[in-house]
């Protein structure tokens, strides 16, 4: 449980690390100071950006299997066993409505 929290703090900061505004000022900043040319700083920052959504996604599915294997150690059924079991709960009212439909009539 406390790895499932710290990714999803990491996917919270990987979040805030670079949006498109703060990359267009840091690499005007760059080329501002010479450190860099206008095309590399810009390389620079769209690598830095490709890095955090690979980054990102990697914890994204990081935490899904978390959640997934902790609820199935809770015992929590799946979707797919929930919908069965609808189903079979459906499928028992339609019976019993219709043996009760039955005893009316008798």
């Amino acid at each position: 449980m406390k790895d499932m929290l710290e990714k999803t703090l990491l996917a919270g900061f990987g979040a805030l690390v670079l949006t498109k505004e703060k990359a267009k000022g840091l690499m005007d900043e760059l080329t501002k100071k010479g450190e860099m040319s206008q095309a590399d700083a810009k390389e620079f920052i769209d690598s830095l950006i490709k890095k955090g959504e690979e980054e990102q996604e990697k914890i994204r599915t990081s935490i899904k299997e978390d959640v997934k294997k902790s609820l199935e150690d809770l015992g929590t059924p799946s979707r797919e066993e929930f919908e069965n079991l609808k189903k079979r709960v459906e499928a028992l009212e339609n019976r019993h409505e219709q043996d009760e439909a039955l005893y009316t009539e008798i």
